[in-house]
């Protein structure tokens, strides 16, 4: 993705040397209706232990958007720099969630026989790689153990996905076959790398025949009621880039993470599996996250599970988010029946006193409304 440019631009609008999937409206949108209150003046310590309020933190964010819902109601939405409620944006890594929620449906639907699956019991041109042991779990909780060093460049998993301009046939499926290493076993250690999941969009492809563009609409949003147009990156085989290359309306967003807190249900449908929650929170693995070089990052979580972060106990043991580079994100927090949808475009794209000072405000708005 071409960064050159002004972030607050290209985040929200479509790169044409890229490749994407157009991803229609729902046959029936659905609006989440709105009761509006303020939140600007919610009071919580930002990353330097200083006071500051809501209104303030969001300038120093960088944010383009904001949803905050509790129960299924809106009760604060704003907007910024020219973004609207119909304005979709890069959601980079806060994409992820999605591609674990296609995965369980998969399997709830007998499509894919079960997690534990190894992958390469659907796609055998892997048996050679470091994949042979890494089963659906694995990739759905970053447990692949697969080294980035088998790469001469890092920037090649970034082109392949399609998030930059490839050179010559590179693709997800060329980068996959140079894994040949290890860092660990399968199944013991957090390493965050986002080709994981983009062999979760490939996975979901092949026992399909259906790009995940295709399933997304097919399998969440004409059941979530998604109001505007999405987009999907893709790479030049057309193997859809879930790690991080959904374009979507802050006001979409939101509806997965209503959908997540009750349950797999939103607007009457039970789209997820019944369960998908509770299931991922009562089998975290917080020792296997431990000593991970995203967890010396990142106190705030004690574990990582089907594409989302569980918090840790001493900063809200009732919330679970997703986040993406330059500061998007997605929390949920479940005492209080609150989601809150951040869009913005951070300077850089991982600075960790803004990701402080992000966490810090998401939980004050879900404990102040």
């Amino acid at each position: 993705m071409n960064h050159s440019r002004n972030k607050r631009w290209a985040f929200r609008n479509i790169d044409d040397e890229l490749l994407w999937d157009i991803i229609k409206s729902s046959s029936s949108p659905c609006r989440l209706p709105a009761d509006y209150r303020e939140i600007n003046p919610i009071k919580f310590t930002n990353h330097a232990g200083d006071p500051v309020s809501v209104g303030e933190s969001l300038k120093f964010l960088y944010a383009d958007s904001l949803v905050v819902v509790k129960g299924e109601q809106i009760i604060n939405e704003q907007y910024f720099n020219g973004m609207t409620e119909s304005t979709a944006h890069i959601l980079f890594s806060a994409s992820k969630p999605f591609a674990g929620a296609i995965i369980a449906i998969l399997i709830r639907d007998h499509a894919l026989a079960g997690e534990n699956d190894l992958i390469t019991t659907y796609l055998p041109e892997l048996k050679d790689t470091a994949f042979k042991d890494v089963s659906i779990r694995h990739l759905l909780d970053m447990q692949s153990g697969i080294d980035i060093h088998d790469l001469e460049d890092p920037r090649e998993i970034e082109r392949a996905s399609g998030y930059a301009v490839p050179v010559g046939d590179e693709s997800i499926s060329t980068v996959l076959r140079k894994f040949q290493n290890k860092k660990y076993p399968a199944g013991v250690k957090t390493d965050y790398l986002s080709i994981n999941t983009d062999l979760l969009s490939l996975l979901a492809a092949r026992v399909t025949g259906k790009p995940a563009a295709v399933l997304l609409q097919d399998l969440l949003f004409e059941s979530m009621g998604i109001e505007f147009t999405a987009y999907l990156l893709k790479d030049q085989k057309g193997v859809n880039a879930l790690s991080g290359g959904l374009v979507l309306t802050v006001r979409d967003l939101v509806k997965l993470g209503v959908l997540l807190l009750n349950d797999g249900v939103l607007h009457g449908n039970q789209v997820l599996p019944k369960g998908y929650i509770k299931q991922i929170i009562d089998t975290a693995e917080p020792e296997k996250w431990v000593g991970s070089w995203i967890a010396q990052l990142t106190p705030q979580v004690k574990a990582y599970r089907s594409c989302l972060y569980i918090c840790s106990d001493n900063f809200d043991n009732d919330s679970f988010f997703a986040v993406g580079n330059y500061g998007n994100a997605l929390y949920i927090n479940t005492r209080n029946k609150v989601v809150i949808a951040l869009q913005s475009s951070y300077p850089s794209a991982v600075d960790i006193p803004r990701f402080t000072t992000k966490m810090n405000m998401l939980k004050a708005i879900a404990n102040g409304i």
